[in-house]
């Protein structure tokens, strides 16, 4: 009787990476997902520890690494990249911890210490020459144009249940495209655009503004220097007082290059107010699609969030279009 030969275990582009560097006998810790695809595994051992992040669109790991280099040589603490495997997605990457903003705010009755770092980290990125670099999305008018449709699209078809009408539609892309305008015309630099809480790591061991460590920002690119302070200040994820974020505003521009706040400001409001309809039409969709379940409490601090800024005078058509095509019971007590 013949000897039954076991067929060689196949061997996963994975397995093959992490062994490739040294790391395949490393403990392996799943970390929990937020709202991508992307995900991390921790990689740990008694002297060492990593993170591999797997990007399930390998494409999408070019942004990171070109966002990763430009943060970096604008003075912004960013994960260390040890190795990096293109074709399948694969990189390793420091392990900053899980010390988040985030998690250390929800802790503490004064948050404005960790606040003022994250702010004096983007004073300095923002003070810092960029040296170019072709994979950088431009975040323009017409872009940010483009992403607050958005609403429109995920609105219609989650909430309201009928899509906008075409003159809704024409009403809403005039309604934006002069405060858009507005909004791009004041400085540029890098703009992570999530820049908030929970993407920012505490480094006790570090000095100065990198004890705040940013991760994520992969959807990053160059844009208007007021993005990233809103996205900041203005968090789905957390409430921040208005006495906090008109006290952390008046700290950043007090030390910026940039001295015409009304135009500042401007941007500030119209640009905030762009990123809360982008994130209600994304809230929208997972909450009905995916019932995933802190998409409630993220969609009424967002709505509470985009009413801040109705006073604005560049967002007057905006707020009137809302007036007109989103009644009030399709709001923040809006419930599937």
């Amino acid at each position: 009787m013949g000897t039954t030969v076991e067929a060689p275990r196949e061997i996963s582009e994975q397995e093959l990476f992490l062994a490739a560097h040294g790391w395949e006998k490393t403990q392996r810790t799943p970390l929990p997902g937020d709202f991508s695809a992307r995900h991390y595994i921790r990689l740990s051992d008694a002297s060492r520890k990593a993170l591999l992040m797997v990007m399930p669109k390998p494409d999408e790991l070019v942004p990171f690494l070109s966002m990763q280099a430009v943060l970096q040589a604008g003075g912004m603490r960013v994960p260390a990249i040890y190795a990096v495997d293109k074709p399948n997605g694969f990189a390793l990457i420091e392990d900053l911890g899980e010390n988040d903003f985030g998690a250390i705010i929800r802790k503490s009755a004064q948050p404005e210490h960790l606040y003022s770092v994250a702010v004096d980290a983007l004073r300095h990125l923002h003070a810092s020459p960029i040296p170019p670099n072709e994979h950088l999305t431009q975040f323009t008018a017409q872009l940010f144009l483009q992403q607050v449709r958005l609403f429109l699209d995920a609105y219609g078809s989650f909430v309201i249940k009928h899509a906008f009408s075409p003159q809704a539609i024409a009403a809403f892309q005039q309604a934006w495209e002069d405060a858009l305008a507005e909004a791009c015309s004041i400085p540029r630099s890098v703009m992570l655009r999530d820049y908030h809480a929970a993407n920012i790591m505490y480094l006790e061991y570090e000095e100065g503004h990198k004890k705040a460590a940013a991760i994520d920002f992969q959807d990053g690119g160059m844009g208007p220097i007021s993005y990233d302070i809103a996205s900041l200040l203005e968090d789905a994820r957390l409430d921040v007082s208005p006495i906090l974020r008109a006290h952390m505003l008046k700290t950043y521009l007090d030390a910026s290059a940039f001295k015409d706040r009304a135009r500042f400001m401007t941007s500030y409001h119209i640009l905030a107010c762009q990123r809360h309809m982008r994130i209600l039409g994304i809230l929208a969709k997972r909450w009905v699609a995916q019932d995933i379940p802190a998409t409630q409490d993220f969609f009424k601090r967002t709505w509470g969030l985009l009413m801040l800024h109705h006073s604005e005078p560049a967002l007057a058509p905006v707020y009137q279009w809302l007036d007109e095509y989103v009644p009030h019971n399709f709001r923040e007590n809006w419930n599937p």
